[in-house]
């Protein structure tokens, strides 16, 4: 799925609640060594359990959950080790489990549980302190090395640092100012954000319903694929109702893993870029820029479940593993098991990224021609159209429109195999699988077989496979992969 680029004007801002965290040195609870220690370990495992929840552009900042879990701990027995901060470290437990069923529009706007606000220290303004905690304004700034100084927090507009700066209700911009969240039709940008999920969309805080953004997406690209192509549309998903139903399905629950309303805005992006598309483009997988993955937050040789979480875009999974691994997309000649694994241009054929033959260029089952050519005698040549005159020998009536050369030696439509039906060449004539079935060898001759429901056991190499756009993850057929991959 694609990404918005509204979303980098927000990200300061998600980490609003990580900011107030890390400038008062954790959870600022003061008890027993031991009791500190247990109670700071259960907050930061709460913390970071919701941070994994609400996505990766959460954990971003520490790198990795285990960093994420040892920065908090640590900080928050730190702060507890000081003089002059309050708390316990029941309380420090306490806030880790409200945090962890927080919501995550709530974290992006910087909302702490009331169980988790910083308390109020003793010193007053002036006066030297290390953390937060030990100020009764909660706010310690003015670093010099190890020690800051007391000062009240600040005010709408004025100059921060960092969201703990600021007054209760504000929050640190991009811009470096204490300012309040737009709501709907606000001005915003990098001076201010929206409050999530709201999104800044041209200068104005707007909400979008990903819903009906899902729905005119799958629309959208199964249009255009029917107009393009009325044999891989049937190929594929049998009609236009079950792949916009089927891709509808996919992005809403592609989009429920991620930030939605950010995402959504991608989305609608993409839309727009498909209508303007060319069937070369959307068929020989040269996808728009709209529609292409930006980039991850994990590196290559991470654990994945999404293609979305990697830099590379592409998450690999080995046969039968539950997770994936963060892997470069494929260039021409390495090998891939899909056109996803190749990269923007190339197709996977025969288990290796290739470009697909222009005109006069050598082609078989493995290396496919680029639309609209037909591959005829091993070379790409201009397709035929229904009722021409054809050679048996080297076909060259055009498969994007479901022809082959006939009995008569002129192209004629193929016909349609739905599962259980015989498929290749029948006694009524050449027919293809249809609604994402494949054509397998069985004990009656070649059948169409499949496709797969979700959550049925698959085998990617040999068949029959997942109905489209599902994918067999780790032996089963799956949507969109929920795994914890860390």
């Amino acid at each position: 799925m694609p990404s918005s680029q509204s979303t980098r004007h927000s990200l300061p801002r998600v980490f609003a609640l990580l900011g107030v965290l890390r400038a008062s040195g954790g959870c600022n609870y003061a008890d027993s060594d031991a009791e500190a220690a247990e109670g700071c370990r259960a907050y930061a495992s709460g913390t970071c359990q919701a941070l994994a929840r609400c996505g990766d552009a959460f954990l971003s900042p520490y790198g990795s959950y285990e960093a994420c879990e040892s920065e908090l701990s640590q900080g928050c027995t730190y702060s507890l080790g000081l003089p002059d901060v309050f708390g316990t470290g029941a309380g420090a437990a306490s806030c880790g489990d409200m945090t962890r069923s927080v919501d995550c529009n709530a974290i992006t706007n910087g909302e702490l549980p009331a169980g988790c606000q910083t308390p109020s220290g003793k010193r007053s303004n002036g006066a030297a302190c290390r953390v937060g905690g030990q100020c009764v304004s909660g706010r310690c700034a003015e670093f010099d090395g190890e020690w800051g100084v007391c000062r009240e927090r600040v005010a709408n507009g004025e100059v921060c640092l960092s969201p703990a700066d600021c007054s209760p209700g504000l929050v640190c911009s991009h811009a470096g100012r204490c300012v309040t969240l737009g709501q709907q039709a606000d001005a915003c940008g990098v001076e201010r954000a929206c409050r999530a999920p709201l999104v800044c969309v041209a200068g104005s805080c707007t909400a979008v319903d990903v819903a009906p953004t899902c729905q005119f997406f799958a629309d959208m690209l199964c249009t255009r694929l029917a107009k393009c192509s009325t044999s891989v549309l049937l190929s594929v998903y049998g009609d236009q109702r079950l792949c916009s139903a089927r891709n509808t399905e996919n992005c809403l629950s592609t989009l429920a893993m991620v930030e939605g309303a950010f995402a959504g805005v991608g989305i609608a992006g993409c839309t727009n870029a498909l209508d303007a598309a060319s069937c070369g483009q959307l068929l020989d997988h040269t996808l728009p820029a709209a529609c292409q993955l930006l980039p991850g937050p994990r590196v290559t040789g991470q654990p994945c479940s999404s293609n979305a979480q990697c830099a590379s875009t592409r998450c690999a999974y080995g046969a039968g593993n539950a997770c994936g691994v963060c892997t470069l997309l494929g260039g021409i000649g390495d090998p891939c098991a899909a056109d996803v694994d190749c990269s923007n241009g190339a197709f996977c054929g025969g288990n290796s990224c290739r470009v697909p033959g222009v005109s006069g260029a050598s082609c078989d089952a493995a290396q496919r021609c680029a639309y609209p050519l037909a591959c005829a005698a091993g070379h790409c040549v201009e397709a035929l159209g229904l009722g021409a005159a054809c050679s048996f020998a080297a076909d060259s009536c055009s498969r994007y429109d479901g022809f082959f050369c006939g009995s008569s030696n002129t192209c004629e439509p193929w016909l349609s195999g739905s599962s259980g039906q015989a498929c290749n060449q029948t006694r009524n004539g050449w027919a293809a699988c249809s609604g994402g079935s494949t054509c397998l060898k069985t004990g009656e001759g070649d059948t169409c077989l499949g496709p797969l429901e979700d959550g049925s056991a698959c085998d990617p190499l040999h068949g029959p496979y997942c109905l489209a756009p599902a994918q067999c993850l780790g032996g089963l057929c799956t949507l969109v992969s929920t795994a914890d991959c860390r």
